[in-house]
């Protein structure tokens, strides 16, 4: 029988490289933000299917619900760090990023870290202070792999300070990641955001917010939405009716310029639109 895949999920500089060589073991092999390499889900599905298959990822925790579906079985572990000390650590890296927006993105990955935590079944969590010991590196060891932990193992990669090129990885994400780009197309966008949240039944619902409407910002934000769902698709969107929501009619005029169409109305009286629903 075929052990089902893992990924380990951390912020960056929270030693995913190392990981990745650590757990490249007994037949397994652990890529490093792999993620960056995919064009569709069907790649990710592919890569999650091969045989003793793991991957350290540092920009995969806001879509673990999208991962949940895709591989359900799939071996979690978690590392934690400090956001603020993950921002200090890129810093000195002299990377050119907007300080705030690079903010907000960490807090937001830490979030998801927190969910992935609090609701995947059997998720390992650890701290990246934890790593400097054995008996932490077993944990992940065993968890991922599902094997025995090998102090010899632990002990030659141990003293080593294994770095990936982070400028080369970053290179990659914006000019290979195709999928990851898409898939946060909206988000932290300084007009708007547009999140999406996959449900356990596999529905897509996006949770759109417009901080200042233009017609370029409206323009642009189609344009996103059109992009998302060339790869994730139909998205939800819904809003309640009730006689004290002044906005609602505000709100159904925009996302129906956004392209969205009534569904119907549920049981709890909200109004479901859908974008990119195949008839």
């Amino acid at each position: 029988m075929t052990p089902p895949p893992f990924v380990v999920l951390s912020l960056p500089r929270s030693r995913s490289y190392w990981l990745s060589r650590y757990l490249s073991y007994g037949g397994w092999h652990c890529g490093h933000e792999e993620i960056r390499h995919a064009r569709t889900l069907s790649d990710v599905r592919a890569w999650l299917a091969r045989p003793r298959t793991g991957t350290a990822e540092t920009a995969a925790g806001p879509f673990w619900r999208l991962l949940r579906r895709l591989a359900p079985h799939t071996r979690v572990a978690v590392v934690r760090r400090d956001p603020a000390a993950v921002f200090n650590s890129l810093l000195r890296l002299g990377l050119p990023f907007d300080a705030a927006v690079m903010v907000r993105q960490l807090r937001r990955f830490d979030a998801a870290l927190d969910e992935i935590e609090a609701h995947w079944p059997g998720a390992l969590s650890v701290t990246f202070d934890g790593l400097r010991e054995e008996a932490t590196c077993a944990q992940v060891f065993e968890r991922c792999l599902g094997l025995p932990h090998d102090p010899a193992w632990w002990a030659s990669l141990a003293p080593q300070n294994l770095q990936a090129d982070i400028h080369a990885v970053t290179r990659d994400m914006v000019s290979n990641g195709p999928l990851i780009a898409h898939l946060q197309r909206g988000i932290g966008r300084r007009d708007y955001t547009a999140r999406l949240e996959v449900l356990d039944n596999g529905q897509t619902f996006a949770h759109l917010d417009v901080h200042r409407w233009t017609a370029r910002s409206a323009a642009a934000m189609r344009r996103d939405l059109d992009a998302v769902i060339a790869w994730h698709s139909p998205i939800y969107v819904t809003q309640t009716a009730h006689p004290h929501n002044d906005d609602f009619d505000k709100w159904r005029r925009f996302v129906t310029m956004m392209g969205f169409k009534f569904r119907n109305t549920a049981p709890n009286g909200w109004s479901v639109y859908v974008l990119g629903e195949q008839h």
